[in-house]
């Protein structure tokens, strides 16, 4: 076949993500596989060592005989698990993780409901959010959860194609299947984590193939009603909106938090204080290795540490989304989306309430805030966009023996 055939023939072959949304199957040589995506891998090692780095100086604080915290040095141990966790997934083929996908949201609930059990389930700051099993350190459910449902529902959508515009085969399980996750993350009561989790599955349902705007449009009205009803329904969200609206009408309550904020993000300036040299962290700024590690950065980097990081975040979602374009299928294409969504909304909304731009939400920095259970999850979801990024495919090559798609 000639080049000129060739060309023709690729006319009506759709680019992209387009052509998983526009076909039925996409048979691709197996033997492709190449090397993983390094960019992405080592925008995440910079970030994870940001975030090591402003975690050691945040909790100085506590040390006056060891040079690094010993909160420092559990976060250097939870990379370390995070990262071996990482390079065991990317070795493997994505693909295998659709087949065990039932088996893994099953268990995703389960460890969920068992935090209702008074004798596992540990409050902290008002939610049940804890797990202790017996010989086991404390872990936190959810946010492996939010990596479990990723992949179950990147399965179920991609599986359900055209069915998933039926209300009976589509809308409805679909309903029950985020509805049962994000609803036992309610309970406990996260609502953070539970927003951040709505976002992240109304995105990979936009994605998925048939997706209608009636069926968004019902989903954003739903979500809508849902927050302004769990807003208006305990007293400590609703001090959250007013700290948000009028901070300086009470500084020592309920607008005490986002006032240290302000002050940590203007001591900075441009250049920053210095590392290690933050005046927020000696107790002053609440919750400042975690909800406020971003204004920490902040005020020892300046404008310009905090810009750094924003921007490095940005790259991570860039490379996120040519994974989505790029995925050899369906199903990963949908895995990025997910884990794309859950780093875009979940840095979305810690930084703008650190900046005073949105409410305080409680949700931690991605690859940055002190937190074991996050940041192993997530460098475990990093290590299966790894594995997708080696059977990623060009879709607007033209050559035949790279792509083939039947009908």
């Amino acid at each position: 076949m000639d080049q000129k055939t060739r060309m023709q023939g690729n006319k009506n072959i759709p680019s992209g993500l387009a052509a998983r949304k526009n076909v039925d199957t996409i048979s691709l040589n197996r033997e492709k596989k190449h090397k993983p995506d390094y960019i992405l891998l080592g925008i995440v090692a910079i970030l994870t060592i940001i975030g090591w780095i402003a975690i050691s100086s945040t909790t100085s604080v506590n040390e006056t005989t060891r040079p690094i915290s010993a909160h420092g040095i559990k976060h250097g141990f939870m990379l370390g698990v995070g990262f071996l966790c990482l390079f065991i997934l990317q070795g493997l083929d994505y693909r295998r993780l659709a087949k065990v996908s039932p088996l893994m949201i099953g268990v995703g609930l389960a460890l969920l409901s068992l935090l209702f059990i008074p004798s596992l389930g540990q409050e902290v700051n008002g939610a049940r959010s804890w797990l202790k099993l017996p010989g086991l350190p404390s872990t936190q459910p959810s946010e492996l959860v939010k990596l479990l449902v990723i992949i179950y529902m990147s399965a179920w959508l991609a599986a359900k194609g055209k069915q998933l515009g039926s209300i009976t085969s589509g809308i409805l399980p679909f309903t029950l299947i985020s509805g049962s996750s994000v609803g036992l993350i309610l309970l406990q009561p996260d609502i953070g984590t539970a927003f951040v989790l709505a976002l992240i599955i109304g995105c990979m349902f936009f994605v998925a193939p048939t997706t209608k705007i009636i069926h968004i449009a019902a989903m954003v009205l739903l979500a809508a009603a849902g927050a302004f009803f769990l807003i208006i329904s305990a007293p400590y969200r609703w001090e959250r909106i007013l700290a948000f609206i009028a901070a300086d009408s009470d500084p020592e309550g309920f607008g005490y938090q986002a006032i240290q904020l302000a002050n940590a993000f203007g001591s900075g300036g441009l250049m920053g204080q210095g590392l290690g040299l933050s005046r927020q962290k000696f107790f002053y700024l609440p919750a400042a290795k975690t909800d406020g590690i971003m204004a920490v950065i902040g005020e020892e980097t300046g404008f310009v540490g905090s810009v750094v990081v924003i921007i490095l975040l940005t790259l991570l979602l860039w490379r996120c989304w040519l994974l989505m374009r790029n995925a050899s299928d369906m199903f990963g294409s949908l895995l990025a989306t997910g884990v794309a969504a859950w780093i875009a909304f979940q840095s979305g909304l810690n930084i703008s309430g650190a900046t005073n731009l949105l409410p305080l939400t409680g949700v931690p920095l991605p690859l940055i805030s002190y937190g074991g259970s996050a940041l192993i999850s997530l460098l475990a979801a990093v290590g299966i966009l790894l594995s997708v990024s080696r059977y990623t495919v060009d879709f607007n090559s033209t050559d035949e023996r790279q792509i083939k798609i039947t009908k």
